[in-house]
């Protein structure tokens, strides 16, 4: 079912960066970054690499979707 833009409601969540390599503690690097859509929201992907060389991917949701239409029980 596809909803129109009047039956959902969108809420922004502020991104968190990594600031350390949760392996080694040393400082990252972010290296790329993706934006994609899935049903809940849209998610970001940014991989970052330390210092020592670790590659550390990290995903998020940035953009909650809440649908206001009701629920169809089957």
């Amino acid at each position: 079912m596809v909803m129109d833009d009047s039956e959902v409601v969108s809420v922004r969540i502020p991104f968190k960066r990594l600031e350390a390599c949760p392996k080694c503690g040393h400082r990252l690097k972010s290296v790329s970054m993706q934006d994609y859509d899935e049903e809940d929201g849209i998610y970001r992907l940014v991989t970052y690499v330390c210092e020592a060389g670790h590659w550390i991917p990290h995903r998020q949701l940035i953009l909650r979707k809440f649908s206001l239409a009701p629920k169809q029980v089957s």
